[in-house]
């Protein structure tokens, strides 16, 4: 889809909604309700003003909020997206519900596919990448984790030990350390330098999903289907 293209989806959206709100405005006027239709009136007014500074924004690189690029070669859902610091590459993978089991890393200045990996068994539901994309590491539905050569896709490492489908992985940005979260309801440490495991934490009451690790890999956030992280 192009840009012009898409500009006019959304200013059709925005129209719809407009209309909607001025027909809202008007009920609440007849209804003898004006603190209500001056409040809706004034959201209005700020939209359009909101609007009108997005759509006219020049058409740069830079400043343009709207995709610059889609990248296509995926059949079916993309589960999870890593990008490099410096925003010249981008790994994706194809998960669930329906991906492609596959993947993917992206050149992100020309918008082109550097490489397809296919080692997954299943549905692959996470990526992550070091500092320079020099290393990536997946999980997916076939309870593995495995450690990539981020240049030319090769496969370095399987780490096994998970007992259920892994949800998400991490890695530190000098790509020394890879954690995994799993619906086993464990997260577990790996040495990628080593390549071999490395700790583990069993005592989560539910799967794991959702991570963050600082970049010296000293503090790990952790999420799940409870409210404690």
């Amino acid at each position: 889809v192009s840009l012009k293209v898409y500009n006019a989806q959304i200013r059709a959206a925005q129209s719809q909604r407009e209309v909607a709100m001025e027909l809202a405005i008007k009920q609440y006027t007849q209804a003898g309700k004006p603190e209500l239709a001056k409040a809706l009136q004034e959201l209005l007014n700020s939209l359009k003003n909101q609007k009108d500074a997005i759509l006219t924004r020049p058409a740069s690189v830079e400043e343009n909020p709207w995709p610059r690029e889609w990248l296509t070669g995926h059949v079916g859902s993309v589960r999870f997206v890593a990008v490099t610091p410096d925003g010249k590459s981008g790994f994706s993978a194809g998960g669930w519900p329906n991906g492609d089991g596959s993947v993917r890393k992206w050149d992100l200045e020309t918008a082109q596919e550097v490489f397809v990996f296919k080692g997954h068994e299943g549905l692959v539901d996470g990526v992550a990448c070091d500092a320079t994309g020099s290393r990536i590491l997946t999980c997916g539905k076939d309870r593995t984790v495995k450690l990539l050569d981020g240049n030319t896709g090769a496969l370095l490492k399987t780490f096994s030990g998970h007992t259920s489908g892994v949800n998400e992985v991490a890695m530190t940005s000098d790509g020394k350390i890879g954690i995994s979260a799993s619906d086993d309801h464990t997260v577990r440490w790996w040495d990628l330098e080593k390549l071999e495991p490395k700790g583990i934490l069993s005592n989560q009451e539910t799967a794991v999903g959702p991570m963050a690790i600082s970049p010296n890999g000293k503090l790990v956030a952790i999420g799940g289907f409870t409210a404690d992280i």
